[in-house]
C-alpha cells in the first residue's frame, strides 16, 4: 500500500508527505474524523513511509519493512486499541493502563533504522489513569518516535493531550472516491462498487465490510427486526437486546440504524439518493426523528468512556422505540 493507492484525503496525505519530505514530522498526531473514514489506513501507510527502505515520502509498499508493517509484524510499529476486561479486542472497551505501559516500553528501546510508530486506535477510549500516563509520554517524547492517535470523538480527549498533538481532520469520503477504491483494490464491477459506496455513507471501512463480508444484509436484517417490534413484543425485544449486546461492532450497527431513520425523513422531503435503503415509501417523519434521537443517545452512551452496561442500555433503547408508535418506530419501509 502506498499513498497513491488511497482514494480521497488528498489534502491530509499531502500534508503528511510534506512533513516527511521537509523533515518536520511532529512527535504526535491526532487523526480525527468519523469512524471508518480511512484514518487507520492512512496511519498505517504513514508508518510505512517513516520506515520504508526507499526513503521517500510515499512508501514503496513492497520492501521488507513495508510488508512487515502491513502484516503487523514490524518491531518499530505498535498498534493499541480498546479491549474488554480480559484483554480481548473490543471497540466498546477501554484502553487500559497496561496498554500504555506496553507502548512506553516499546518506545524505550532505540531503533537501528526507521522510526518508532505507535498507532492508538480509539484514542477517546482511555481509562483516566491511562490517559494521564500517556500525557507523560507526550510531554517527553522519546527521540525518533511518532504517536498517531485516531479518534472519532476528539472532544473526549484530555485538553492537555489535544494540545500536544498536531491535528489532521478526516471527512467522510466522496462516493466517487470509495467507488474508485473498491473497483481498483477489491476488483468490483463499477455498478456494484457504486452501490456499495452509496450505502456506506462516506465510510471506507464500512464499504470494505459490505464488499467483503455481506455485513450490509446482516445489518438490514437487524434493522427490520427492530422495525417490526410492537409494544407487546417484550420478550422479542429482550432477546434482540441480548444478541446485540454480543455484537463486536455494536457502534456500527447503531450507526446503521441512525442512517435508516435519516433515510425515512429524507424520503418524506422527496430525496431520491439514500444512504442505506432503496426508494421505499416514507412514513412517520416525527417518529423517525424521535427514534433517531433515541438511537443517537444510546450510541453516545455505549461508545463513551463510561462503564455502561450494554445489555441494559439496549433493552432501554428497544423498549423506548417500541413505545413510539406501532406504525413508525425507525421504519423506513413496511
Amino acid at each position: 500500500m502506498s499513498f497513491k493507492e488511497i482514494s480521497g484525503h488528498e489534502k491530509e496525505i499531502s500534508a503528511l508527505k510534506n512533513a516527511i519530505a521537509t523533515g518536520r514530522v511532529a512527535h504526535a498526531y491526532l487523526f480525527s474524523g468519523p469512524g471508518r473514514s480511512g484514518k487507520g489506513l492512512v496511519a498505517t501507510t504513514f508508518a510505512m513511509a517513516l520506515n520504508c527502505t526507499a526513503s521517500t515520502p510515499d512508501p514503496c509498499g513492497v520492501c521488507a519493512d513495508c510488508a512487515r508493517i502491513r502484516d503487523s509484524t514490524h518491531q518499530n510499529v505498535t498498534v493499541i486499541s480498546p479491549s474488554d476486561k480480559d484483554g480481548a479486542p473490543d471497540p466498546g472497551g477501554l484502553i487500559r493502563i497496561a496498554e500504555v505501559r506496553r507502548l512506553q516500553e516499546s518506545l524505550r528501546y532505540r531503533v537501528e533504522s526507521g522510526t518508532k510508530v505507535v498507532i492508538i486506535d480509539g484514542a477517546d477510549r482511555f481509562q483516566p489513569q491511562a490517559a494521564h500516563a500517556l500525557l507523560k509520554t507526550l510531554e517527553e517524547p522519546p527521540p525518533n518516535s511518532v504517536l498517531l492517535l485516531l479518534s472519532a470523538r476528539p472532544s473526549a480527549l484530555l485538553p492537555t493531550v489535544l494540545s500536544r498533538c498536531q491535528r489532521v481532520n478526516f471527512r467522510p469520503l466522496a462516493e466517487s472516491a470509495i467507488t474508485d477504491f473498491l473497483a481498483r483494490r477489491e476488483g468490483l464491477a463499477s455498478v456494484e462498487a457504486a452501490l456499495i459506496a452509496h450505502r456506506s455513507a462516506g465510510s471506507l471501512g464500512l464499504a470494505l465490510e459490505y464488499a467483503r463480508g455481506g455485513s450490509y444484509d446482516c445489518r438490514m436484517e437487524v434493522a427490520r427486526r427492530v422495525e417490526s417490534l410492537k409494544p407487546a413484543d417484550t420478550i422479542a425485544a429482550m432477546e434482540l437486546a441480548v444478541e446485540l449486546s454480543k455484537e463486536s461492532d455494536l457502534a456500527g450497527v447503531l450507526e446503521f440504524l441512525k442512517l435508516r431513520c435519516r433515510d425515512s425523513v429524507a424520503l418524506n422531503y422527496g430525496a431520491e439518493h439514500l444512504s442505506v435503503t432503496g426508494p421505499e415509501s416514507a412514513r412517520g417523519t416525527d417518529r423517525s426523528l424521535e427514534a433517531y434521537a433515541l438511537i443517537a443517545a444510546a450510541h453516545a452512551d455505549i461508545t463513551g468512556a463510561g462503564n455502561v452496561n450494554r445489555l441494559l442500555r439496549l433493552e432501554s433503547l428497544l423498549f423506548s422505540i417500541m413505545e413510539l408508535d406501532e406504525s413508525v418506530a425507525i421504519k423506513a419501509v413496511v
